[in-house]
């Protein structure tokens, strides 16, 4: 399964898209002040200081609440709960997004109410309830028709499907996320996408398609410096390879895997590839 955007900061960004070319209004004086502590938030956040990224968060939150900026209050809601999350506090962290998914009071978007979903359904994924986690992303699906999260959506839903055996669903599913990333020109999920396609290609033994899937991953996530990600895709390329008898070749895509994961410190997927790797060099 394909845990593509736990544990890091959500920054949602809605911008409303004036008619006629018309440039859209200045911020307030409040709301720059909101954005200076959102942007304090995620320096703390980047270096580890949870405790000040939660108190920077809050004074954002709080500007945006005095003139109910209801992007402003989602985006910090979902920071919040993402700082929180990473604290083990999952109460509060679940208590942040249920506030966008509450009905009344403030007049949170679709979208915004997919996002806070999709949230939640990352977060059963990693509590291990795939069920609820599928339930929760096709919920998120039905409200996100057209926004900007559908592709990060439905590439979630098709790793879950994937990860039971719906090798056919998670196909169409990454299918329709590809198209819908590349009219995006959202990178980072049309890599995960392919790899997805490349997995689902594996399991169904065409090699060579789950070799090409990889190697368009690999392609972009390079571009955007994505090590585990890279790490994912050479890995995927080695057992495309085995598969079809190409032991050297296999080694080497192993090797290659191990190389990077030690340099940026992914112990798991360093571990991974050289017990792929020693299987072939024992």
């Amino acid at each position: 399964m394909h845990m593509y955007r736990t544990g890091v900061v959500v920054l949602l960004v809605w911008l409303t898209v004036g008619c006629g070319g018309a440039a859209p209004p200045r911020p307030s004086e409040t709301q720059e002040a909101a954005l200076a502590w959102n942007e304090r938030g995620r320096a703390a956040y980047a270096r580890g200081d949870h405790a000040q990224a939660l108190t920077n968060y809050r004074e954002a939150l709080a500007l945006n609440r005095a003139v109910e900026d209801v992007d402003g209050i989602a985006r910090e809601l979902v920071n919040l709960a993402t700082v929180h999350r990473r604290l083990g506090e999952r109460d509060k962290a679940n208590a942040a997004l249920d506030e966008i998914l509450a009905s009344g009071g403030i007049p949170f978007t679709s979208a915004q109410r997919a996002e806070a979903t999709y949230q939640l359904a990352l977060y059963a994924a990693e509590d291990g309830d795939s069920a609820r986690a599928r339930v929760l992303s096709e919920q998120a699906t039905a409200l996100c028709t057209g926004c900007a999260a559908e592709g990060a959506i439905g590439n979630f839903l098709a790793g879950l499907r994937l990860g039971a055996g719906d090798i056919a669903g998670a196909r169409e599913q990454a299918r329709r996320a590809l198209e819908h990333n590349r009219r995006l020109g959202d990178k980072a999920e049309e890599a995960n996408s392919q790899r997805l396609l490349a997995d689902a290609a594996l399991r169904l033994k065409d090699f060579a398609v789950a070799a090409a899937g990889y190697q368009e991953a690999l392609v972009l996530d390079k571009a955007l410096g994505q090590p585990h990600k890279i790490v994912a895709d050479l890995l995927g390329l080695g057992e495309a390879a085995l598969a079809q008898g190409r032991n050297r070749e296999a080694a080497d895509y192993f090797q290659r895997a191990r190389a990077v994961a030690e340099v940026a410190g992914l112990e798991v997927l360093r571990r991974q590839a050289e017990e792929r790797y020693r299987a072939l060099n024992p």
